[in-house]
């Protein structure tokens, strides 16, 4: 009889150990587990980011610690005194540089693109002169047209030499002119005058407000005579 319940006692425990892995039902877990899980949880936000921060203060700590700690002596080779190369027998010769620095400055400043002068809210004097301050500035390329030139028409004579000073000063307005190739002495220049892409000489020419003096303007001239612009008209203009 004691034989047979001491063979049913193990049959027992394997029956319970199948029985727990066919339902699939976690082990049980003691007080003392269950004690720091819910502790854990209980846990509030702040006191974990505190912790957090405190860790990296703690690193950023050790991490100046480090830096402040003394360097490594550098050794010094020859007392300090750089070494002095090897001198050949027969002495140093001096070679002659191939560009001069003065020539070399000139020739790299030739290349860049010389700067126009500026010359704001210009005053016509003439159709082809005009003045910016104390600065008197003659348009290269044209022969300018006097104020006091009249031209004849088959109607008669009318003042096309101030008709000219003003259709330039219309054009120009207030507007900022742009000279380059400027030459003079400090208070008269000639150069070739610009406002946006518009050549000045080259406008007056091409409506007949100038003569050209520049070979590379006579056609425009010839073109303005042909048309009757300008000075070229066959009729007095009315006023």
């Amino acid at each position: 009889m004691a034989l047979v319940l001491l063979a049913a006692i193990p049959a027992g425990c394997d029956s319970e150990q199948n029985q727990e892995h066919d339902t699939g039902h976690a082990p049980v877990i003691g007080p003392a587990e269950e004690a720091r899980n819910a502790a854990k949880e209980a846990l509030p936000p702040s006191q974990t980011a505190i912790s957090d921060k405190a860790k990296r203060k703690s690193a950023l700590e050790a991490l100046g610690q480090a830096m402040r700690e003394p360097k490594r002596e550098i050794r010094v080779i020859g007392k300090g005194n750089l070494p002095v190369p090897p001198i050949p027998e027969d002495g140093l010769v001096r070679i002659s540089p191939a560009e001069r620095a003065a020539e070399k400055n000139a020739r790299q400043k030739a290349r860049l693109p010389k700067k126009p002068d500026l010359f704001p809210r210009p005053i016509v004097v003439r159709a082809g002169e005009l003045r910016s301050g104390e600065t008197l500035i003659r348009l290269a390329g044209i022969n300018p047209v006097p104020r006091e030139r009249r031209c004849q028409t088959p109607d008669g004579e009318w003042p096309c030499g101030n008709f000219a000073r003003a259709a330039l000063q219309r054009f120009i307005r207030t507007r900022t002119i742009a000279c380059t190739n400027m030459t003079g002495d400090g208070e008269r220049f000639s150069g070739e005058c610009r406002i946006g892409n518009t050549d000045l000489s080259r406008w007056l020419v091409t409506q007949g407000w100038a003569t050209a003096s520049d070979s590379a303007l006579k056609d425009m001239e010839e073109a303005a005579r042909e048309a009757g612009k300008g000075i070229w008209k066959n009729r007095k203009p009315s006023f």
